[in-house]
């Protein structure tokens, strides 16, 4: 099976590409506006970033070039829904023993990780939708940018938002502090306004909101908090799971998607194609990953 290389992958692979003009010889190269694949083609790239795709360009004697004649190259991918400092122990452990054994940096440090296996499988850019513990992706995003590793575009929701409890399941009041490492307590508009303005301050480029797990947001809650993020130029991602008043409110609401979606009505699912709300569905066909 021949290789499947990546545009952007090869672009931060070793080389600085800054200083020069780089020509990639690629085999096979995938038009996403046409659909078509396009054989032999050349790709320039110029400061880091792709200034032209064709047959026959000229090229410098002086640029380096990347031979990926046997290759196939494709635009970036990018994973709408991802959990880069939680999915890989999830399958072992409870998210409450998470909370209990796994600190912020460690968190961090794992996320370096699946950043970089990510990019390596070819995803350029990710939405990273919560549970990062006391805003560890922030730090893995700053390290990417800083060039200390290497890593995709990260979009990023920090703590999610969600009424009191967050989700999780059987944890002590006393302890609540454990569960307040991943979300915000928010039950009204205000407290909902207040939480977007600490993601934001701490980095978040999207805002997510959890419905109907330890309570249901009202249309108003909803359009508070989009009212809110759309001052910012953000997007509001709600999780909701099941059919019901949790889901209309969120799509009468004027939330820009609905992550998992699963039991959505089909009378749900007109009303966001009418309302034009995103469903982000997060089936996978393999475990060991959290959504």
């Amino acid at each position: 099976m021949k290789k499947i290389s990546l545009i952007l992958i090869v672009l931060c692979y070793g080389l600085c590409l800054q200083a020069q003009h780089y020509i990639i010889k690629a085999g096979h190269v995938f038009d996403s506006r046409s659909g078509k694949m396009l054989e032999d083609q050349t790709i320039i790239v110029e400061n880091g970033k792709i200034k032209q795709v064709g047959k026959n360009i000229p090229t410098n004697k002086m640029d380096s070039v990347i031979d990926l004649s046997g290759s196939y190259v494709l635009p970036g991918l990018m994973d709408c829904h991802v959990h880069i400092t939680c999915n890989e122990t999830y399958r072992h452990m409870t998210m409450n023993e998470t909370y209990a054994t796994q600190s912020t940096s460690l968190r961090a440090i794992k996320g370096t990780v699946v950043a970089k296996q990510f990019l390596d499988n070819g995803f350029t850019t990710l939405k990273e939708i919560g549970n990062d513990a006391n805003y560890a992706t922030a730090d893995v995003i700053k390290a990417i940018r800083r060039g200390w590793i290497q890593g995709p575009d990260i979009i990023y929701a920090g703590k999610i938002i969600a009424p009191y409890g967050g989700q999780s399941r059987g944890v002590n009041r006393e302890h609540e502090h454990l569960w307040n490492m991943e979300y915000i307590d928010a039950d009204t508009p205000g407290e909902i306004i207040k939480a977007i303005r600490v993601n934001i301050y701490n980095g978040a480029t999207v805002i997510k909101l959890v419905t109907a797990d330890n309570g249901i947001y009202d249309k108003s809650d909803i359009k508070a908090a989009v009212d809110e993020a759309k001052k910012y130029g953000l997007k509001v991602n709600v999780h909701v799971v099941g059919e019901g008043t949790a889901a209309n409110n969120v799509i009468e609401g004027g939330a820009a998607s609905i992550e998992h979606g699963d039991g959505l009505t089909n009378e749900q699912l007109q009303l966001m194609k009418d309302r034009g709300t995103f469903l982000v569905g997060t089936d996978f066909s393999f475990d060991n990953w959290y959504a």
